[in-house]
């Protein structure tokens, strides 16, 4: 009677695979042999990534102000900007705009392209400049003429749609790659165009042809184009909103 270690003696007592490195030759044996087959093993061929690990809440205004504010304005800027992933997070986290607790929170504190032109056109920093831009003046939700455009602004979209046949996308808050400016268009049309509705509540009962009469109105017409003159407010209001979506129109 022979034992199992007499019957089947080991070539080589010595051998061990995990003592030499796998080679070129090695890898491509192995792929060839896995190929076609469903197997668990993934063939890397970099390593992978290392995930961005951030919370949304540590981007916002006051967040920044709390962690870094006793650092000074150059700390606060610098903890502002924002990469290319966080911008796309917070336009994703903002849709609905007002109606989403997100797009006030990220607002406050940042300039944005309803006050541009209040901006441009100043002559000196005064408080209610400064209150204006950081949202810190009485809520104008009351306010007659802000409630007739905010009841107003969805059926502005429904007119264009019917109008145009043009699907409208909604949109949140675009921040610039700083972090400072944002803006929050009424709507994407497109891969190239915003939409932005305007109710005006002085117009409500007047045709187009009788608004554009009143005196420092929004609207002008040349022949039968209507324009968005130049030196509104909404006109700058606008170009931020083309400029931080990257956009060339406006609807």
């Amino acid at each position: 009677m022979h034992s199992v270690e007499e019957l089947f003696p080991p070539t080589n007592n010595s051998f061990n695979p995990l003592t030499r490195e796998p080679t070129s030759e090695d890898r491509d044996w192995l792929r060839d042999r896995l190929g076609g087959r469903f197997s668990g093993i993934s063939w890397l061929l970099s390593p992978e990534p290392e995930e961005e690990h951030y919370s949304l809440e540590t981007l916002t205004v006051p967040e920044i102000l709390k962690s870094v504010g006793h650092q000074g304005p150059e700390a606060i800027v610098a903890s502002m900007a924002l990469s290319e992933e966080q911008q796309r997070a917070i336009q994703v986290a903002t849709t609905g705009q007002r109606t989403n607790p997100n797009w006030h929170l990220f607002r406050k504190g940042r300039l944005t392209a309803s006050n541009f032109g209040a901006v441009l056109r100043s002559k000196r920093v005064t408080a209610s400049l400064i209150a204006r831009v950081l949202g810190q003046q009485q809520a104008l939700d009351g306010v007659l003429s802000v409630q007739w455009g905010t009841m107003n602004e969805c059926e502005g979209v429904r007119a264009f749609t019917t109008a145009t046949q043009m699907q409208v996308h909604e949109s949140g808050l675009w921040l610039s790659q700083s972090g400072v400016l944002g803006a929050s268009p009424d709507g994407l049309v497109g891969s190239s165009a915003v939409l932005e509705v305007k109710c005006p509540y002085g117009a409500r009962e007047m045709t187009i042809s009788e608004a554009l009469q009143i005196k420092g109105f929004c609207v002008s017409k040349e022949g039968e184009t209507f324009s968005l003159r130049e030196e509104h407010h909404y006109w700058h209001q606008v170009q931020g909103q083309l400029h931080l979506t990257a956009r060339k129109k406006k609807k």
